[in-house]
């Protein structure tokens, strides 16, 4: 039997295992049991040198296959890129300086252009098609900067979202130009701190903001923070046109210290997940909550990482389901831990549950996806990390595979 036959079946048990147990995964659980997983690959990858490895984004390359970003330890961290085809073998990697990157474009020369953070600032790195670096960036703000997400602008530009991890400085939204040269740059101004929970652009060309303003007080000596949620609008200069405020909780479409999920516009509204969570928002500041239900009772939690969708208006979340495993430690006591589980739900537009996916075996001591990618044609590529059991250190991991 073929090595992917025996991945199809594998697949094929865990979904029909999964759908069986509840009847909260589809509105027609019979028939989602008949379900086939074609997997067109699944594999791992290492970076030369490096200890361990860990992607964070994977975008499609419009010459074909795919690329995938992250950081990897190399006597220290450093930032990745990795070229895959689209069949998953590797065509190139190239390592930078910087320590991490959380977010990649396509640039319209053909080259890549990356964001993450450094000991010496929010980093920006660019290369050429073939993974040369043409430049990198570092843009200081107090204390251990990270930038989560950059976007191509309509006119051809980067804009990049940076945050710093101090309590009383503000995050940054920068411009710049394909040359690394900076456009402006924006800071709100006020009481607080001022973090970017994810951004986009609009069909008018205008940047659209989510965010927060934390404040900080200390009563008796222990911090205490009040959060304001906020939607604001930024012209093509980086001038402010409104600021609304958002009478909902929207903090987990951002968690510090992880890559931001996207938020792509979609018919009119822009569509986010974080937690156990998925929102849609408008440039008004509405928003819109949805409750991702647990799928059996064998979970008791589950954190949304990150959304995507294609011409269906179909939605898919990647995630992890997490359950609680009984251990024993070195003296035979008992203890229990949390497993995390790595899956993919598939949504209706209307956010009601199609399926539910755990998109790995038991054959891993822990695994990740980071990143997503919903093809108009319904084939699924995921992207993040697995340490296998016997495996000393973590490997990059991306599958890609048709629910059928």
């Amino acid at each position: 039997m073929s090595l992917k036959k025996i991945r199809t079946l594998s697949f094929t048990l865990i979904l029909s295992l999964f759908l069986y147990e509840c009847d909260l995964i589809t509105r027609n659980n019979s028939s989602e049991i008949d379900k086939n997983i074609n997997v067109i690959f699944d594999k791992h990858y290492d970076i030369p040198n490096a200890k361990w490895c860990e992607s964070s984004d994977i975008i499609s390359v419009s010459s074909g296959g795919y690329l995938v970003v992250g950081r990897a330890s190399i006597s220290s961290n450093k930032p990745f890129f990795l070229r895959i085809d689209e069949n998953g073998n590797k065509m190139w990697e190239s390592v930078f300086n910087g320590q991490r990157v959380h977010s990649v474009v396509e640039t319209p020369d053909g080259g890549f252009a990356a964001t993450g953070g450094s000991s010496s600032g929010i980093y920006i790195v660019k290369s050429d098609d073939g993974g040369n670096l043409e430049w990198e960036r570092y843009i200081e703000i107090p204390y251990d900067d990270d930038a989560h997400k950059i976007i191509l602008t309509n006119s051809g530009d980067l804009v990049i979202a940076g945050n710093s991890y101090a309590t009383s400085t503000s995050g940054i939204i920068t411009k710049l130009d394909l040359l690394g040269n900076i456009k402006w740059k924006y800071s709100p101004e006020g009481e607080g701190r001022y973090n970017f929970l994810s951004l986009a652009e609009n069909d008018d060309g205008n940047l659209v903001i989510f965010g927060e303003t934390e404040i900080w007080t200390y009563e008796e000596e222990f911090p205490h923070v009040e959060s304001t949620f906020w939607v604001q609008k930024l012209n093509n200069d980086g001038i402010q046109i409104y600021k609304k405020a958002v009478e909902e909780n929207i903090s987990t479409i951002y968690r510090q210290g992880r890559e931001s999920t996207t938020i792509p516009f979609f018919n009119s509204q822009y569509v986010s997940c974080g937690m156990q969570y998925f929102f849609k928002l408008d440039d008004l500041g509405n928003v819109k909550k949805y409750s991702l239900k647990l799928p059996t009772r064998k979970y008791k939690s589950i954190e949304a990482n990150k959304l995507e969708y294609n011409i269906s208006g179909d939605l898919v979340i990647i995630c992890s389901l997490i359950k609680d495993i009984t251990s024993k430690d070195e003296e035979g006591n008992r203890y229990t831990s949390n497993f995390y589980e790595p899956a993919v739900l598939k949504l209706s537009s209307d956010g009601d549950l199609i399926y539910a996916l755990v998109v790995s075996d038991n054959s891993y001591e822990y695994a990740s996806l980071r990143s997503v990618i919903y093809n108009d044609d319904e084939s699924i590529i995921a992207a993040g990390y697995m340490k296998s059991l016997g495996d000393e250190y973590s490997k990059i991991w991306i599958t890609k595979f048709f629910v059928e």
